[in-house]
């Protein structure tokens, strides 16, 4: 008996080290071992590896680890976990997550979380400072909690970067499409399209952005709350800072309500927003209220609906889609941001030219220089041939800005080799005034 005894207790001893702490997952919280990760051992170089939905709950077991995704989750079977909870928020406000984790590139689809009476809800909860979450799409998900609540996070105090989400967010206050409340965290290169809905600072980018830094980012859906509602952020704090963004969804709700931002006492610079806003006591097309700084930011009178705001400069759709308006109020378009005149808002280039647009766009509107640049976002540059400054195409004005004019004889604009066209058929159009007889090639392509 005592040597059975003894080798029970070493059993118990060298398999405690490697039992696993039990997950509540099911539709009737029957607790489960977590299981081993499909690979790596969390550190930096070697990021334990997430291969299925348990194992991205099992985050939860390391709060300090690094992880990747190896292959796109179905999340869908989430809605039936936790007797209807749904999945458990990643962290929370005593116990952030510290680590990192690496989508790339990878979607996670249909995540579901009903929590209405927690705080700090999302595929994390919290995210602590040093946090880092990258190069992962969320897309489908459904996020209910009660304060704090966003897709990525429901409070985000590390860093987000080129992620983006879709599907629906509610809550109560500070509650955002991709991240709940920015605290004092940094996002960039991300975009959502999904719906948020709350009471107080309901954003269709953040809920609240309180002394956080969001740059190079979008959102498309739509906001409605209460107070303090805006189509990209609800509030934006004295020390927060918004730079080249954009909304085109559109908010609802009663007061502090704006196309852009409901309630701004921190610095915005070179956004706009399109989106309709509505409501009854401080009702803007860009900001409902602003008490600091919004500069070079512009929102459409035509498509909100209103040519009053708290901020902002007013244009009509034309000018809204006219690259002037934006390039004499000192925006980038050679490196931030692309455009299509009289057909697209300006765009973020580091999303690539949207869908269906053109792979390459040359305005010839510089008016001066050895250049002419690819508008598209796709980086197609052209220089002016063959020999600068002395033999090349001379800038003119046009019909509508400026314009190049060629000498027909060996004045070209060479765009290099290196332009995707793919084995598709593609349309190649030009808009020329020809002044003399004669064949001329308006394209050639180099084999």
């Amino acid at each position: 008996m005592k040597k059975q005894l003894s080798i029970l207790i070493v059993m118990i001893m060298i398999a405690t080290p490697l039992a696993a702490i039990p997950l509540s997952v099911g539709g009737d919280s029957i607790p489960v071992e977590a299981p081993m990760f499909a690979g790596g051992d969390g550190s930096i170089g070697d990021p334990y590896q997430i291969s299925n939905v348990i194992e991205l709950q099992s985050m939860e077991l390391d709060l300090n680890a690094h992880y990747i995704l190896i292959n796109d989750i179905n999340a869908s079977v989430t809605s039936t976990w936790n007797g209807g909870a749904g999945f458990m928020p990643v962290g929370n406000e005593t116990s952030g997550f510290a680590g990192s984790l690496d989508g790339k590139g990878f979607d996670i689809m249909d995540l579901y979380i009903n929590q209405p009476d927690e705080y700090c809800v999302g595929l994390f909860g919290y995210l602590d400072l040093g946090a880092v979450v990258s190069n992962l799409c969320l897309l489908g998900n459904n996020v209910n909690g009660w304060d704090y609540v966003g897709s990525f996070a429901g409070r985000n105090a590390g860093t987000i970067t080129n992620c983006h989400s879709t599907g629906n967010v509610s809550g109560n206050c500070y509650v955002g499409s991709l991240a709940g409340i920015n605290d004092a965290g940094t996002i960039t290169d991300c975009y959502s399209t999904g719906s948020a809905s709350g009471v107080v600072a309901v954003g269709g980018f953040t809920g609240y952005n309180n002394g956080g830094s969001i740059t190079n980012c979008y959102s498309t859906g739509s906001s409605d709350g209460e107070s303090s509602v805006g189509g990209f952020a609800g509030y934006n704090s004295e020390s927060g800072i918004i730079t080249n963004c954009y909304s085109t969804g559109t908010s609802s709700g009663n007061e502090s309500i704006g196309g852009f931002t409901g309630f701004n006492t921190g610095t915005i610079t070179n956004c706009y927003s399109t989106g309709n806003a509505s409501g009854a006591v401080n009702i803007g097309g860009f900001a409902g209220i602003n008490t600091a700084s919004i500069t070079n930011s512009f929102w459409d009178t035509e498509t909100s609906g209103m040519t009053i705001s708290a901020g902002g400069t007013g244009m009509d759709t034309m000018n809204m889609m006219n690259n002037h308006t934006f390039i004499s109020a000192g925006w980038d378009f050679t490196n931030i941001w692309g455009i299509l005149e009289e057909v697209t808002y300006p765009y973020l280039q580091v999303f690539g030219s949207p869908e269906g647009f053109p792979i390459a766009h040359w305005p010839f509107d510089e008016g001066t220089g050895q250049y002419a640049n690819d508008t598209s976002g796709n980086g197609y540059d052209g220089a002016l041939m063959p020999s600068y400054p002395t033999n090349v195409p001379a800038w003119t004005d046009g019909i509508s800005g400026n314009a190049l004019d060629f000498d027909g004889i060996d004045d070209y604009v060479d765009v290099g080799t290196n332009i995707e066209l793919g084995s598709n058929d593609f349309t190649f159009e030009a808009w020329i005034y020809h002044a003399g007889g004669g064949d001329n090639f308006v394209m050639e392509h180099a084999v």
